[in-house]
């Protein structure tokens, strides 16, 4: 798990601020100078930017907003969380609870470990069932409910019919994951 960029509230606090109809769920305050190398850039980014959405769309495999502040790029939902709870969530993760990246509304947003946060990720694009930890066994000739927990796969059990597999699996993500579970709907 990479080392996460402590936040500098102090920094954070004089540039943005939360604001729900803002696509990044923070907005550009009217910086302080010293944010800035000289007077100029300060003139500029603040006829640029005061008011606006603050952040850029970053791509990789999940799609995420980042704000860069003082030239240090930070994750903007990490940004709204700490500004909304004071606190610098530290190595801690931000699960984004209906597993969109870019919604960072303070309700869509919770700490969470490595581990809680893998329980709620998207089904896998290989995945040929369409459900989710459930899989056609060819040797077996039955349909394969699996789970997996702290990186390991553990098998549910072998079942006649994708729905019994898919049930067997659903009740055993709700017992491990609990509230981390993701739901049916949104995979």
């Amino acid at each position: 798990m990479p080392a996460y960029k402590q936040l500098q509230m102090d920094v954070i606090t004089e540039a943005v601020c939360i604001d729900s109809s803002s696509a990044t769920g923070l907005r550009w305050l009217e910086r302080p100078m010293h944010h800035f190398s000289g007077k100029r850039a300060w003139s500029i980014a603040k006829r640029r930017n005061f008011g606006k959405d603050a952040g850029t769309l970053m791509r990789s495999k999940v799609s995420y907003y980042t704000v860069t502040i003082k030239q240090v790029r930070y994750l903007a939902h990490r940004v709204v969380y700490a500004l909304h709870y004071g606190v610098d969530p530290g190595d801690m993760q931000i699960d984004h609870i209906n597993g969109n990246g870019l919604d960072n509304r303070i309700e869509n947003l919770r700490l969470a470990t490595n581990s809680q946060n893998s329980m709620n990720r998207r089904m896998q694009k290989n995945n040929s069932s369409g459900m989710r930890g459930v899989f056609w066994n060819q040797r077996r000739k039955a349909w394969m409910a699996y789970i997996k927990i702290n990186k390991k796969q553990k098998i549910i059990g072998y079942f006649k019919t994708i729905h019994e597999a898919c049930c067997a699996y659903e009740s055993e993500a709700a017992i491990l994951f609990g509230e981390f579970k993701r739901k049916p709907a949104a995979q």
